[in-house]
């Protein structure tokens, strides 16, 4: 994903949810762009194997999400938006495109994200001069 991501503790149940304590993801910069005490998903393995992404829920709790935008154009979102370079293409699709059958497109259902008692800075450094817009939700 091009970032540092740090857990202290996670309770794993494979089939239907994890649970994150002390999540921290660091991209580029001295902030790190997400910190969340908790972060809870809870999902169908049985979908994913077949190939549907279910999400019943996506929360993060107490979350601080930190965007800062340079003045060059460059962001803290970058490495994770702009840096995926392409990845090697499996067996399966290699031979998909020998065939000329095409792959079946993913399907993602994502019944809920939720972002509890956040807080959301945005950092604009512009001409020597910084903007900080602060949401809370």
């Amino acid at each position: 994903m091009n970032a540092d991501i740090t857990v202290a503790d996670a309770s794993i149940h494979p089939f239907k949810e994890v649970v994150l304590h002390n999540l921290v993801v660091k991209t580029t910069g001295d902030q790190p762009l997400v910190t969340a005490p908790e972060v809870h998903a809870k999902y169908s393995l049985m979908d994913i194997i077949g190939g549907k992404i279910h999400i019943e829920l996506a929360e993060l709790n107490s979350a601080k999400i930190v965007l800062i935008q340079n003045a060059d154009g460059t962001s803290n979102l970058d490495p994770l938006t702009k840096g995926q370079k392409e990845k090697p293409k499996t067996p399966q699709e290699k031979n998909a495109e020998k065939s000329g059958k095409a792959s079946k497109p993913l399907e993602i259902d994502i019944k809920k994200v939720a972002l509890n008692d956040a807080t959301i800075r945005q950092i604009n450094n512009m001409n020597g001069h910084r903007d900080v817009t602060k949401f809370r939700t």
